[in-house]
């Protein structure tokens, strides 16, 4: 259930969903587990539909399903959304219903459930939920999604990631994974591609800090925005940070209108430096290199009455998965951010002081963890949790038995370097 994705339709009853179409030999709980199956290229065999929840709202009354998948581990969530969020249409018209929003998001929708800061949180019940029909019948599991109003913060306990172990209240972890949590903190790429991670949830004060070794002048560096337009949810909200002729710009847009920050101060040729984003309510920052003098701290307030960034959809890192030119055109965008990727190096990104594991995106194209921009030193006894297929988009297979010390293991759109690698089957 931890691991589930989620979807919200729109003007469908739990009867009809689990009951068959009429003029059709299929329900729509079937063809969803097949348009699931074909999204993620898995069995049908491997999705599971195990949550069919009728919900009321002030905005009417909606059906929430809950499903999972697995290929060898089961997909995380995000990847799921993900996934499908990005192939809404497709979606909609394989199930033949019509979806509020894929990931179930409470906060979505501001000033609804919370004055300031949202989040979700999955509640699981041991009663099950059951649907009875003339023709048919489901028993599920009763998973739900409320909104707490607080900021989403680091778990207080040390978990160590990547094969790390716990000494003296602290991680030891392989080379190469240099968090704190043993996270992997640095990810390159090529200038056509993108790595997807977690979202992020509205606070009353969000901040985000990435180091930045870029190799050429232009390229979007970080995009947090919608996948598709959804007509029935018409949430505009965006952010992203590019890179103009050298210059760190941030666009951002709180669903009632965009703005654009230029930072001015130029950074010497050839070295990493830092942007930090500071998003409030009343007031945007952007500053580079913690440098606090007016030269190299651009300040702004965003345009009209919203005051929170709102999104439901993966935090892209180093390019976007899709076409911001239509979605600028269908959500009316004053500022668009420039389609052309980020060539270089990103390293330590934190929002709201949780250090991001970058080793673990959910879909990614044209990434790199050494290869170019320099070794990411992973010498582990084992398969580091990266590399396993499921962590990555694939359109095909991957079979790999073993690599040589200093061998790059190179599939269409990712390039990993390793060290010493040793495989268990």
């Amino acid at each position: 259930v931890d691991k589930s994705g989620s979807i919200r339709f729109h003007n469908v009853t739990a009867e009809e969903f689990v009951t068959r179409t009429p003029g059709q030999l299929t329900t729509p709980k079937d063809r969803l587990q097949t348009s699931i199956a074909n999204t993620l290229n898995v069995s049908r065999e491997n999705v599971d539909v195990f949550t069919v929840l009728k919900r009321d709202n002030a905005n009417g009354t909606f059906l929430d399903v809950r499903f999972s998948a697995h290929g060898s581990p089961y997909y995380a969530p995000e990847r799921l959304n993900g996934m499908l969020g990005y192939r809404l249409r497709q979606l909609e018209e394989d199930v033949g219903l019509s979806v509020l929003m894929v990931g179930i998001d409470e906060c979505i929708e501001e000033g609804r459930n919370c004055e300031l800061s949202c989040k979700n949180t999955l509640y699981k019940s041991n009663v099950p939920i059951a649907v009875y029909t003339n023709t048919s019948s489901f028993v599920g599991v009763n998973a739900f999604v409320q909104a707490e109003c607080v900021c989403e913060a680091p778990s207080p306990s040390l978990t160590c990631l990547n094969g790390g172990f716990l000494v003296n209240d602290h991680c030891s972890c392989p080379e190469g994974f240099e968090g704190p949590h043993c996270e992997m903190l640095g990810i390159g790429f090529y200038g056509n591609g993108y790595a997807l991670y977690p979202p992020i949830s509205p606070c009353n004060m969000t901040r985000i800090s990435v180091e930045l070794s870029p190799q050429q002048e232009d390229g979007l560096v970080m995009y947090i925005g919608p996948l598709n337009y959804n007509p029935r949810l018409p949430v505009q909200d965006f952010l992203a940070l590019e890179l103009v002729k050298g210059l760190p710009v941030l666009l951002l847009d709180y669903g009632s209108g965009t703005i654009r920050i230029e930072h001015r101060h130029r950074y010497p040729q050839g070295k990493p430096f830092t942007v930090e984003i500071v998003l409030q309510p009343q007031t945007i920052e952007m500053i580079v290199d913690n440098c606090k003098l007016s030269t190299c701290m651009s300040l702004d307030a965003p345009k009209g009455p919203n005051r929170f960034l709102n999104v439901n959809a993966p935090l892209q890192l180093g390019g976007a998965a899709v076409n911001l030119d239509y979605l600028g055109s269908l959500f009316n965008w004053t500022y668009v951010p420039q389609d052309k990727g980020f060539t270089g190096r990103l390293r330590n990104l934190t929002i709201n002081e949780k250090t991001y594991d970058l080793s673990i995106p959910n879909r990614v194209k044209e990434v790199d963890f050494g290869y170019l921009f320099g070794p990411a030193n992973v010498t582990a006894a084992k398969c580091p949790p990266w590399f396993g297929l499921d962590n990555f988009d694939f359109a095909g297979v991957l079979n790999v038995n073993w690599a040589e010390k200093g061998a790059s293991v190179s599939y269409d759109s990712v390039r990993v370097n390793f060290s010493i690698i040793t495989f268990d089957r």
